[in-house]
């Protein structure tokens, strides 16, 4: 039966002028404690409203909101002001919990977890689903969530239990009932100084995701991330599981990995995760780490595009694409970014991935780039490693490598397959840079290289091409499903002497 917004009740709470003994439904009696709107029962077109500039110390939000496709139940502020504050000071794990939610629209509120012991583990805001099948249509929209604290020792990269906790929490649990997000969206969110993770994704249901299995894969749809800005996460920025098609775009990932190693966003046991027009810079990379790159395309994953994006001054790297043995990696892209002043190593493939292309990328190696993970060991430009096997069918081509590091060289390992071609080569040329059929040496003709400034459009200023460059024709055509577009959208108009080179047409194209 759907409830027709009739019978919707509007709630509102004001932490200053608000009594738990008034009615809560106008502006002139708000309740008072969260508490009291944690227990009712909301219907369909119910409506949440906390009043701006009312701060909540020492409380907790927790609410199951269940509404339809017609009547979603909506949390938000009201009134003038700052943002309504949750600082939940942990007293509970979670400053915020929805349970179960469907339909359900939730913005502007500011949150926050403080342990000052740094001994628990804490979230901020929690969207918990309990063998509730699909849960549909979630929009999650300005959100200011911060300072959620947790332990200050470091801890190993592979223990997940940590990487349930962090800033903003899509958390599956049972078994019971396959149980999956669709229509989830996460838009114009700020999440910073959060353990462990910025915005993460939790879901037993991925067990079956090598053989497509339903009865144990029962991945999230229609999952969209975009234009939020994460900074300072104690690991990673965002963990996208268990998703299909998930699309992730316009968002800034600047200095995660604070405390402990991690890459500052990557995909997970999904299939088809798009990437495109973020931001990553400044991962930092701590000591006894193994990542700290912009992008990582991890394992379990097929299909993984990574396109557009922009990948600056990262301790360890622009990307990682990897898998250990007896997972899986295959058909990851990497096309149209731009790397500028990223340390350690730009390109980098780990384990045994298969079937992976990286064509008309700008990669700018600075001219004192170092190798932070291993004393003595040079920075690398591209590295092929083992993690219980090595990478099978990899295609780079296309690329715009501009090399000012006299130190930096090329490890193929013993990967199989590799095949460089089409790419064009400037600056210092180590014994290791690769042997290509076609292989261009030439100056691209670019601008003040390695000065490009923060802002996703700035590197477009400082590495288009001229039209004289060699890197504006001569390439390999794209593959397929090509969007046929470089990183600002244009598209050539000129074909009869083959595609161009690197990220980045000549404006004049």
């Amino acid at each position: 039966m759907v409830l027709s917004s009739a019978y919707a009740n509007t709630y509102y709470l004001s932490n200053v002028t608000g009594s738990d003994q008034n009615s809560g439904l106008d502006t002139e009696h708000p309740w008072k404690s969260l508490a009291k709107i944690g227990g009712v029962a909301l219907r369909p077109g119910d409506q949440v409203l906390l009043k701006s500039g009312s701060v909540w110390e020492n409380e907790c939000l927790v609410l199951s909101a269940h509404g339809d496709e017609k009547n979603p139940i909506k949390v938000t502020s009201y009134g003038e002001g700052a943002l309504p504050v949750i600082a939940g000071n942990s007293v509970a794990l979670s400053t915020v919990v929805i349970d179960n939610p469907s339909y359900l629209e939730i913005s502007n509120l500011e949150i926050t977890n403080i342990d000052n012991t740094h001994k628990k583990l804490l979230r901020g805001i929690t969207f918990h689903a309990l063998n509730s099948g699909k849960l549909a249509q979630v929009t999650v929209k300005n959100l200011y969530v911060h300072d959620i604290t947790g332990p200050v020792a470091n801890y190993h990269d592979e223990d997940t239990s940590h990487k349930s906790y962090g800033g903003i929490v899509f958390l599956i649990e049972g078994n019971a009932v396959r149980t999956w997000w669709d229509e989830l969206l996460v838009e114009g969110c700020k999440v910073t100084d959060a353990n462990a993770i910025g915005i993460t994704f939790v879901s037993p249901w991925a067990k079956g995701h090598r053989m497509n299995d339903e009865a144990t894969w029962a991945p999230s749809t229609h999952v969209v991330i975009r234009g939020n800005t994460i900074m300072r996460s104690a690991r990673n920025g965002l963990i996208i599981r268990a998703c299909v098609n998930p699309i992730i775009e316009h968002n800034l990932f600047k200095e995660c990995a604070i405390q402990g190693s991690g890459n500052a966003c990557f995909s997970f046991d999904c299939d088809g995760a798009l990437f495109q027009y973020n931001e990553s810079c400044f991962t930092k990379f701590n000591p006894g780490d193994v990542d700290a790159a912009g992008y990582d395309s991890d394992w379990n994953c097929r299909g993984s595009i990574f396109q557009f994006n922009y990948s600056h001054d990262n301790d360890y790297g622009f990307i990682l694409v990897c898998c250990m043995g007896k997972g899986f990696n295959d058909g990851t892209i990497v096309r149209y970014n731009i790397s500028q002043n990223d340390n350690g190593v730009l390109v980098r493939f780990s384990g045994t991935v298969t079937n992976t292309y990286v064509y008309n990328n700008t990669l700018y190696a600075k001219s004192d780039m170092t190798n932070p993970r291993t004393a003595g060991d040079l920075p690398k430009i591209f590295y092929f490693k083992s993690w219980n096997g090595w990478a099978k069918n990899t295609f780079i081509f296309n690329n715009l490598i501009y090399n000012s590091s006299e130190q930096s060289i090329y490890d193929n390992g013993g990967s199989t397959g590799t095949h460089f071609s089409h790419n064009l080569y400037w600056g210092y040329h180590p014994k290791s840079e690769p042997n290509e059929d076609v292989k261009f040496i030439a100056d691209p003709k670019v601008g003040a290289v390695g000065a490009a400034e923060a802002g996703w459009n700035a590197p477009s200023k400082v590495f288009s091409i001229g039209s004289d460059s060699a890197a504006s024709s001569g390439g390999l055509a794209p593959l397929k499903d090509d969007p046929r577009k470089d990183y600002l959208s244009h598209s050539p108009s000129d074909l009869s002497h083959g595609w161009f080179i690197g990220a980045l047409l000549n404006q004049g194209n």
